[in-house]
């Protein structure tokens, strides 16, 4: 984060140093419609010139540029995530392609209402190649066609297609300050959509907040016909209504984001209480799964502290009712599976334990876990769950 923070700070300098001399120099140069297209035309050939240099060049050193190609598809679709220092896009190696897989695969399972948002994780741990936890497919169509099926995709794209109308007859019919205000917001947000179709960039409200907002400001240029006599009283009437309206779902969607936000700062706060005020951090904890009735995390880690406090009824206790929220929460399972293995009910354990190996059948933590308690042996879960901590840790995301 702080490697990448400063290359953010460095290239926002830089640019606002360009932009600056930019606008210095506008107001002092002009050129002519002929000037402008000579410069135009003149760009152009350059741009051809570079094209066929460098496809020579290109050609000379390395041959036929489809051996490349091919090279680059097989690493794509058979490398895995880099590690060790190497850059997450600075290669073509990586597990998209098998995300991309699983994405497409469900979407084939339901193609109509898809799997529901945000439920990606548990299909991929069911049928991805790789040991990675993706929550996300690293693409936002697929993620709109594996989640929410072809309704979601069609209204996704009807969405997107009238907002780009409305730009494009901005771009035509304004000219001046207006197409060029135009023009940046359909690039801004053209940006976002192509890196989002390789990326997660659907999760992060900062990016895609800015980027749907200057779709929206070029949408908004496009000229409007003048109202109509009679039509600015009618609106004086319906204005307020909708208004208020608007007010009133503002308000609810706020409630909606502010709950699950306010009980992931609850449970923060808990994670850097629990050893000094345990009753304080069980009581934060208790506070953000009200905030969030449908997450089990709240439940699963007031369960991890209790366990690591000895108290294994209350730990039995919360990762119950992380289950009763998310029955394919595969951590309450392993956890619940290994103390009812130590406390003497052996089946009971089995088969939670099959269960948690069941809806991730790659981890190698549970089905080491199962091997133990189908042998008799006692499971030593504080090792069993430092080893799931570093499980996390080397995947890295």
């Amino acid at each position: 984060m702080d490697s990448a923070a400063r290359a953010i700070l460095i290239a926002a300098v830089l640019s606002g140093l360009v932009a600056a001399v930019a606008g210095v120099a506008d107001p002092r140069v002009r050129v002519s419609r002929d000037g402008g297209r000579r410069l135009g035309a003149a760009l152009l050939a350059a741009a051809a010139a570079l094209a066929v240099v460098g496809t020579a060049v290109y050609v000379a050193d390395r041959g036929s540029p489809f051996t490349d190609i091919a090279h680059a598809w097989n690493q794509f679709k058979t490398k895995g995530t880099p590690h060790g220092g190497a850059t997450r896009l600075g290669r073509l190696g990586s597990d998209r392609y098998d995300f991309w897989r699983v994405a497409l695969q469900r979407f084939e399972h339901a193609p109509l209402a898809g799997i529901g948002a945000d439920n990606y994780q548990g299909a991929y741990l069911l049928h991805g190649k790789s040991l990675e936890q993706p929550l996300y497919p690293h693409s936002m169509e697929l993620r709109t066609l594996s989640q929410t099926g072809i309704v979601g995709a069609l209204l996704l794209t009807a969405a997107f297609a009238a907002a780009l109308a409305a730009a494009a007859r901005a771009l035509r019919r304004r000219a001046g300050w207006g197409a060029a205000a135009a023009a940046a917001g359909v690039g801004a947000f053209a940006y976002w959509l192509v890196h989002a179709s390789v990326d997660w960039f659907w999760e992060f409200p900062a990016l895609g907040g800015a980027a749907f907002a200057l779709l929206g400001l070029a949408a908004g240029l496009a000229p409007r016909p003048p109202a109509r006599p009679g039509r600015a009283d009618r609106a004086l009437v319906t204005g307020p209504l909708a208004v208020g309206a608007a007010a009133v779902l503002g308000v609810v969607l706020a409630l909606s984001f502010a709950g699950p936000w306010l009980s992931d700062r609850y449970v923060t706060r808990a994670l850097a209480i629990w050893r000094l005020n345990p009753a304080s951090a069980f009581d934060r904890l208790d506070s953000a799964s009200s905030l969030n009735p449908l997450g089990p995390r709240p439940k699963a880690v007031a369960g991890s502290i209790a366990l690591r406090l000895g108290r294994t009824g209350l730990a039995e206790r919360y990762f119950r009712g992380a289950l009763d929220r998310d029955p394919h929460y595969a951590y309450s399972y392993l956890e619940l599976g290994a103390l009812a293995v130590n406390a003497g009910r052996r089946s009971e354990g089995l088969r939670l334990l099959a269960a948690a190996v069941a809806l991730e059948p790659r981890d190698v933590v549970a089905k080491r876990t199962l091997r133990q308690a189908r042998r008799g042996r006692r499971i030593d879960i504080a090792r069993m769950n430092e080893a799931l901590r570093q499980r996390t840790i080397r995947l890295g995301r």
